[in-house]
């Protein structure tokens, strides 16, 4: 098999190797900026910025500047028919939870259209095998010389819950 000539990333600052996040916030800078948005963090973040209730009805879809480029922007938020009404009387708190998270007047108004917002995909609950009476023995002896019992219970807890484990849970990982 030949090797690879291509280089590492490498932060042309300090000269280490670049982590995936800054590779994928440099490669998503210019879509992103098509539509407004200068950082992706506020689609990233949503549900942190807005908390998980607002963020399940309503997601940013673009950010129109201002022409002074001295105050804030004008943030574009799909929402479901029936929460676009809820979300306008939020609009103060929502624009407030922004500002607060960037740390500067970055979102000064708010404009709601109403529609479909995508959901995010259901994950199946998975299916937890039962652990035999050897695999609870061995990790009840494993377990037997540590002298903390909240560790103790700690390490059993994580014993079990890797025993429990199936190699396809370990691959969806």
């Amino acid at each position: 098999m030949a090797k690879s000539t291509k280089k590492p990333n490498f932060d042309r600052r300090s000269g280490r190797p670049q982590t995936l996040a800054e590779s994928l916030r440099r490669l998503t800078r210019g879509p992103f900026a098509k539509q407004g948005f200068a950082r992706q963090e506020i689609i990233t973040r949503w549900p942190t910025i807005v908390g998980t209730l607002l963020a399940a009805k309503s997601c940013p879809e673009r950010i129109t500047r201002s022409r002074d480029a001295l105050s804030g922007g004008t943030l574009q938020i799909r929402a479901e028919s029936g929460f676009a009404l809820e979300l306008q009387h939020l609009a103060p708190q929502v624009i407030e939870r922004i500002n607060a998270y960037f740390g500067f007047a970055a979102i000064e108004r708010l404009t709601i259209v109403q529609g479909p917002v995508p959901s995010a995909p259901v994950k199946k609950a998975r299916t937890l095998r039962p652990i035999s009476d050897e695999d609870a023995k061995a990790i009840k002896a494993a377990t037997a010389g540590t002298r903390d019992p909240a560790l103790a219970a700690a390490l059993e807890g994580l014993g079990r819950a890797l025993a429990q484990t199936t190699p396809a849970d370990l691959e969806r990982s």
